[in-house]
């Protein structure tokens, strides 16, 4: 039992490791040069249906692919581990009401 629970609070230790570091990042400019995650953006879209119900993003930091999908998607629903990624992200979406932010692990 002493292991489990040492591997479950490791686990978190860094859990909150990454959500302090992703808090951090968070208010880095949006458009501050090239971003590997932006990138690969028209890919994935040219991998989707022109139009889409709904659809769920993964680790949406501050949204920005989140804000693509709204353009062909009735209902998007975006998740991150950082509060204030998913706090930036509602403020950088405001124009995309068809977008909700949660904060959530993808566990």
């Amino acid at each position: 039992m002493g292991q489990a629970v040492s591997a479950r609070d490791s686990r978190s230790a860094y859990t909150d490791r990454v959500r302090e570091d992703f808090d951090r990042l968070a208010d880095l400019p949006e458009s501050g040069g090239w971003d590997h995650n932006a990138h690969y953006h028209p890919f994935l879209l040219k991998q989707l249906p022109p139009r889409l119900d709904e659809a769920l993003e993964v680790g949406c930091g501050t949204g920005a692919f989140a804000r693509l999908l709204a353009k062909r998607c009735g209902t998007v629903v975006a998740i991150d581990l950082s509060p204030r990624m998913v706090e930036v992200a509602r403020a950088r979406s405001w124009e995309h009401p068809n977008v909700e932010y949660v904060v959530a692990a993808a566990s």
